[in-house]
C-alpha cells in the first residue's frame, strides 16, 4: 500500500490538474491566443496547406 501522505500528495495534484483543466480561463492561467488556437484546431483550421505550398516552393 502507499503511504497516505503520498496519496494525499497525489490527490492535491490530481484537483490541481483539474482545476486548471475546467477553469482554465477563470484562474487567468491561460492566455485568449492559445484558447483561440484550440477552438481553430477544433474547426480543423490549420496552418497544414499554406505549410505544406512553401515545403513544395522550396525543396
Amino acid at each position: 500500500m502507499t503511504h497516505p501522505d503520498t496519496k494525499k500528495k497525489v490527490d492535491v495534484f490530481a484537483l490541481s490538474v483539474y482545476d486548471l483543466v475546467v477553469f482554465p480561463k477563470a484562474l487567468g492561467h491561460v492566455d485568449e491566443a492559445v484558447t483561440d488556437l484550440f477552438n481553430r484546431l477544433d474547426k480543423m483550421v490549420t496552418p497544414v496547406p499554406l505549410l505544406l505550398a512553401w515545403f513544395h516552393s522550396h525543396f
